[in-house]
């Protein structure tokens, strides 16, 4: 397990490469976007940005962890939110509201709230 490999207690773990000028927005303000996306997915995430073991200067990632079926559905919502992201008005810090109506932020957390809902 210290070494990467979480077969043994049946969680497994995988990587998806981000654009570095998405990383405010995944975050969200004080983190609540990627929050959020934690709860959602049932999937531990860790934004990783380089220069950091295992992350070149320049470059950023997601880490996920957790059951396969968590892995598998955060990779999935995190692949369409930063695909979505390009094309919507998602604020640059990412702000998540969820118990605002008809906000920006409480756009971004109906969004992804919908998106975890779709890929199950």
């Amino acid at each position: 397990v210290v070494a990467g490999d979480h077969s043994s207690i049946g969680h497994t773990s995988d990587i998806l490469p981000v654009d570095p000028q998405k990383v405010n927005g995944l975050m969200g303000h004080r983190g609540q976007t990627c929050t959020l996306l934690k709860d959602l997915t049932g999937c531990y995430l860790d934004i990783q940005q380089g220069p950091q073991a295992g992350v070149p200067a320049g470059e950023a990632r997601v880490f996920m962890a957790g059951p396969p079926e968590s892995v598998h559905r955060a990779k999935q919502v995190l692949s369409a939110f930063l695909s979505m992201m390009e094309h919507l008005a998602v604020p640059p810090n990412g702000a998540v509201n969820p118990g605002a109506g008809g906000g920006s932020s409480g756009g971004v957390a109906e969004l992804l709230q919908g998106l975890a809902g779709t890929l199950r």
